[in-house]
């Protein structure tokens, strides 16, 4: 029964995170073109959540489990995720008010799922190797052709 559940729960917490990003796409946008600059609008963004990240750490009480202590992880991993999250922010307010959310959504999943195919295949950041099939690459193609659908205007 247990299994069954989490069957359900994972995937439908994977869209949840899809309509976050769905709906954080467009609020940043328009706080960019109130703000004046998608910069501006990011700092906002990531500030707001930053606070809520540290009320969450103090409410739990979360402390980092690492064995070498927080000296060992290295230092790509420190910044590396938030200069991603920083430069996919700039790029969605920037192409939302050109674009439109849909638009823009399609091709950063398309760029997600390329990505992750080739990180898949070499096994890079630390994740197992695993082949692309024709399967995987069909499945590519067909999510490309639903974008280049909904782009059109």
């Amino acid at each position: 029964m247990a299994d069954s559940m989490q069957s359900l729960l994972l995937p439908f917490l994977g869209i949840l995170g899809g309509v976050f990003l769905s709906v954080q796409a467009p609020v940043n946008a328009n706080l960019g073109g109130r703000l004046g600059h998608p910069v501006l609008a990011a700092a906002v963004s990531f500030t707001a959540g930053m606070i809520m990240l540290y009320a969450i750490i103090l409410l739990f009480g979360l402390r980092p489990q690492t064995d070498g202590g927080l000296r060992s992880v290295p230092v790509y991993l420190w910044f590396t995720g938030g200069l991603m999250g920083i430069a996919y922010m700039i790029v969605s307010i920037f192409l939302i008010p050109r674009i439109g959310t849909a638009a823009v959504i399609g091709t950063a999943v398309t760029g997600q799922l390329v990505t992750a195919l080739l990180i898949d295949r070499f096994g890079l950041l630390g994740v197992p190797m695993r082949e692309i099939s024709l399967t995987r690459v069909v499945g590519a193609l067909l999510l490309l052709a639903g974008v280049v659908l909904i782009a059109r205007r």
